[in-house]
């Protein structure tokens, strides 16, 4: 391994494969990229070279093309390759990410951790057999505006948190990007998006103690629309027919968590809301309340110092002086051009490709300086253990406690994906 770059393959080039590749491009821009991309993967030949075109074009140099693993990691590149940058499909994380731990390379491996419980275990025991790096790539923490609400919520700028609401709802009855997200042997789409709020909770809260809640299909016919904005261009082919989708994963969750310190969690996640949709992410706490954006906007937070007060935008001197030792970390700070920022105005794409690069940036960075990174595969199996647990406690129609789930002991809801993954082989049926 050189000092200061790692030769890396990108694996799975779909639509989020190419978002990672601009967050690859970012870090070279900037001049902080600990990355050399060496090879792409992908079982579509037409995708692998279709991410080996951008990659010239963005990076300055064409990566070696691959259409299977074993290929990659037999191949010249594999005994080359450091690490490798995961991106596939979500059911498929496990079994691809297993032999490329065992194999001996560092794994940054796309959130959800894995498609259940227990396949993101088997990442997490690779990981530590193998004495590698594993790494989950959970971009929303990153965001300028969230690493300023966490230092607020833990500098005491509302004293206390007692309470977090987290509510999210639209989608109608709209495809959700692609017709994946609403299977439930994919994934489904509260699982995809909900891990995002889970991973943000602990990091805002810490541990989550006990879950309670229920989830419910109430759009089983989805219709396929033609995607637009910024991020359309990264998911051509995305749909390969017009006829509606059968959804069989729910898209809709509602439920309570108690935090490890007593601190009460509201969560309510719905693609199925017709109308305007809504986004609200607040806090209260003994002292006030902090109302935060949604991620990627650039968008102020705001606060309240009592009952009787309305919120206030918080401006980078008001910020100044309810966190005065607050700053951005050094790579976040080049990206987004400041040491501290209480709002920024930047296109949704640019933001993109600037949170994906810094979960690649402290990824390689743990390699490289000997460190755990921020995310690790714990990190990611807790998080989604988190929002799985509100599966499981809808199944089992009562609360349950978070390490129960993480641990296997409540799989009511996720062991008819564990038994089509061949993930319960050999154990008898409770």
């Amino acid at each position: 391994m050189a000092d200061s770059t790692l030769a890396l393959a990108l694996v799975g080039c779909g639509g989020m494969g190419l978002r990672h590749l601009q967050g690859m491009a970012e870090l070279q821009r900037t001049g902080i990229s600990p990355f050399d991309l060496a090879a792409v993967c992908d079982a579509r030949r037409e995708a692998a070279m279709r991410a080996a075109d951008m990659a010239e074009e963005v990076l300055g140099r064409r990566p070696a093309i691959y259409t299977g693993l074993d290929e990659l990691l037999a191949g010249s590149d594999g005994r080359l390759l450091d690490a490798v940058d995961l991106v596939t499909d979500v059911g498929a994380h496990h079994s691809l990410g297993v032999p490329v731990l065992l194999a001996g390379k560092h794994l940054l491996c796309e959130k959800p951790l894995g498609l259940t419980v227990r396949a993101s275990r088997l990442l997490v025991e690779a990981a530590t057999q193998a004495g590698v790096v594993l790494a989950t790539a959970e971009n929303y923490r990153r965001d300028p505006i969230n690493r300023l609400v966490a230092a607020l919520l833990q500098g005491g700028a509302i004293g206390r948190p007692f309470m977090a609401l987290q509510e999210s709802v639209g989608g109608g009855r709209a495809v959700t990007i692609t017709p994946w997200r609403h299977y439930k042997d994919r994934g489904g789409i509260v699982v995809d998006m909900g891990v995002h709020y889970t991973d943000l909770w602990l990091y805002f809260l810490g541990p989550i103690a006990r879950v309670t809640g229920r989830v419910a299909l109430f759009e089983p016919l989805r219709q396929v629309e033609a995607m637009t904005g910024p991020l359309a261009a990264f998911y051509v082919g995305g749909s390969s027919t017009d006829a509606p989708v059968a959804a069989t994963a729910e898209d809709t969750v509602s439920g309570q968590v108690t935090f490890a310190d007593g601190a009460l969690g509201h969560l309510l996640l719905s693609l199925a809301g017709h109308g305007e949709g809504y986004f609200m992410r607040r806090f209260y706490g003994s002292d006030g309340a902090l109302d935060a954006p949604a991620d990627r906007t650039g968008r102020s937070a705001r606060l309240a110092g009592t009952a009787r007060d309305g919120f206030r935008v918080l401006d980078e001197a008001a910020v100044r002086s309810l966190v005065p030792g607050f700053s951005l970390d050094e790579p976040t700070s080049r990206l987004f051009g400041a040491s501290l920022l209480a709002s920024y105005d930047l296109p949704f794409e640019a933001v993109d490709s600037k949170l994906l690069a810094l979960e690649l940036e402290d990824f390689g960075r743990a390699i490289l300086d000997g460190r755990p990174p921020e995310v690790d595969g714990q990190g990611g199996l807790d998080a989604v253990a988190a929002i799985y647990a509100f599966f499981e406690a809808s199944v089992a129609g009562k609360e349950v406690g978070l390490a129960e789930v993480a641990a296997g002991a409540f799989d009511g809801y996720q062991r008819e994906i564990d038994v089509a993954l061949g993930l319960t082989a050999g154990e008898e049926r409770p």
